[in-house]
């Protein structure tokens, strides 16, 4: 599935067209190596396209497989089988990417709270689902 979307996105951006956010984040999970073309010059100073492969390849060895992207009111959530990741990303007039920012991932939550690696969901009183 990620080898089909990684050519969709190719074959849209040799069409001329501009990456959404969420198809310049979705490209950094699908194609590999990331170009320095797909980032501002001003990015690029600041962050390698070296570092950008390296902070996505930890986001995968933690979290498992990239499975999709999501816009949410605050931003992006990249999700992976493991977790998920909010994001921060900013294009520029010509689909760069000006600003990327991954923020802390969250753990799996089960609906049971059972298991290794899994969270309790938590309820608004601040008690585990199905605790009295």
């Amino acid at each position: 599935m990620a080898r089909a979307l990684a050519i969709v996105l190719l074959t849209g951006l040799a069409l001329g067209q501009m990456p959404s956010p969420v198809a310049a984040l979705e490209r950094l999970f699908t194609v590999r190596p990331a170009q320095a073309e797909w980032f501002t010059t001003s990015f690029l100073e600041q962050v390698p396209v070296a570092l950008v492969d390296q902070v996505i390849s930890a986001l995968e060895a933690q979290l498992g497989q990239y499975l999709e992207v999501h816009a949410e009111d605050y931003g992006f959530v990249v999700s992976f089988e493991k977790g998920e990741v909010p994001a921060v990303i900013v294009l520029d007039p010509e689909g760069r990417i000006a600003q990327l920012r991954f923020l802390t991932p969250s753990s799996p939550v089960c609906e049971s709270g059972a298991g290794a690696g899994c969270l309790p969901r938590v309820a608004r009183e601040g008690k585990p689902v199905g605790a009295s």
